[in-house]
């Protein structure tokens, strides 16, 4: 988990550069979940498209599996949000 206490940080750049590494070092499989329900920005800054996500999903509107996207990188994937903006 990658948090702190006021906006602009640096936490999605770090969150997704670590699950980057991980995945690219370890050789194993990375998943990434922008927790944010607030103000979602993963997806904004990896050019993907937003839908049904996490909050739906917690809701009890969708399946967990519906919510994982694919990306170029081996071994990586961003797991979907919704962004109501």
């Amino acid at each position: 988990m990658v948090t702190s206490a006021t906006s602009g940080e640096g936490k999605t750049f770090i969150a997704t550069n670590l699950a980057i590494s991980i995945s690219h070092e370890l050789h194993t499989h990375a998943l990434l979940v922008d927790c944010d329900l607030r103000n979602p920005s993963l997806a904004q800054r990896l050019g993907l498209q937003s839908g049904k996500g996490l909050s739906d999903y917690l809701a009890g509107d969708g399946n967990a599996s519906e919510l994982f996207m694919k990306t170029k990188v081996e071994n990586w994937t961003p797991f979907r949000w919704n962004d109501s903006r």
